[in-house]
This record gives C-alpha cells, sequence and structure tokens, in this order.
C-alpha cells in the first residue's frame, strides 16, 4: 500500500499509540475504540496537514476506514 506508512503517522498524531500498533489496511472506525467524531475531525486535519490536500465535508465523511483514505489520497494522486 503506496501511503502505509504517511497514514499510520497521521494515525499517530490523533490516536493513542497502542491502537495505532493495532492499525493495519483494512482497519475501519469500529475497529478502533479511539476514531471517535471527535477524533475524526482531527485525523482529516492531519491527513489534510501530511498530504498537502485540502478535503471537502463530503469526501471526509466518506473516510472511515484506512483502506477509504488510501484509495482516497490516490485518486487525489497523492
Amino acid at each position: 500500500m503506496k501511503h502505509y506508512e504517511r497514514i499510520r503517522k497521521a494515525f499517530l498524531l490523533v490516536l493513542p499509540e497502542d491502537e495505532v500498533l493495532m492499525v493495519t489496511p483494512t482497519s475501519t472506525m469500529d475497529d478502533l475504540p479511539s476514531w471517535d467524531s471527535l477524533n475524526f475531525i482531527d485525523l482529516v486535519l492531519a491527513i489534510e496537514n501530511e498530504f498537502d490536500v485540502e478535503l471537502t465535508t463530503l469526501d471526509a465523511a466518506s473516510l472511515t476506514s484506512f483502506q477509504a483514505i488510501s484509495d482516497y489520497l490516490d485518486r487525489k494522486g497523492c
């Protein structure tokens, strides 16, 4: 997965390190207890900063899994 380490870096800025250690390419919001609605916003901001992209509200709402984040970044040409 092309963006794996950089996405994990964004997760490390938002979620507890012990949970980030459990993150895999198949992880979803349901898999990580700290990936709640408040941390979701922080994660979106961390992804925007890490990849120098600006997500629309609609785009951000679709990023509910690690794979969805990676696919979005691929579509954006990151």
